[in-house]
C-alpha cells in the first residue's frame, strides 16, 4: 500500500465529507467512516470536530444512524471526539 500526504486542513473537510456521506446509510462505510474519524481525530481541527459532532448529534435526535449497528459505530465515534475534547480543556458542543 502506498501513502500520500494530505495538510490538517484539507484532512478536516474530507472526515466532515465523509460523515456526512454516511449518515444514515446502512453499509460497512458507516464503520470504516467512523474508524478513520478516530484515527485522525489528533489531525482534525476543534471547528471539524464540532462539525461532525454537531452532524451526528443531529442525526441521531431525527433517528437517522441507520440501523443499531452503525448507530454504535457513530456512538462510539461521537464518544472519543468528545473525550479528546474535554482532554484538551474544550467543552465538546
Amino acid at each position: 500500500m502506498s501513502t500520500a500526504r494530505i495538510d490538517s486542513d484539507r484532512l478536516g473537510t474530507l472526515c466532515v465529507c465523509a460523515v456526512r456521506y454516511a449518515l444514515g446509510r446502512q453499509s460497512y462505510v458507516v464503520a470504516d467512516v467512523a474508524r478513520i474519524v478516530i484515527a485522525y481525530k489528533r489531525h482534525l481541527s476543534g471547528n471539524d470536530v464540532a462539525v461532525v459532532l454537531r452532524d451526528v448529534q443531529e442525526a441521531e435526535r431525527i433517528g437517522g444512524l441507520g440501523a443499531e449497528c452503525d448507530a454504535r459505530e457513530w456512538i462510539r465515534m461521537v464518544d472519543e471526539l468528545e473525550h479528546m475534547e474535554r482532554a484538551a480543556g474544550r467543552e465538546p458542543t
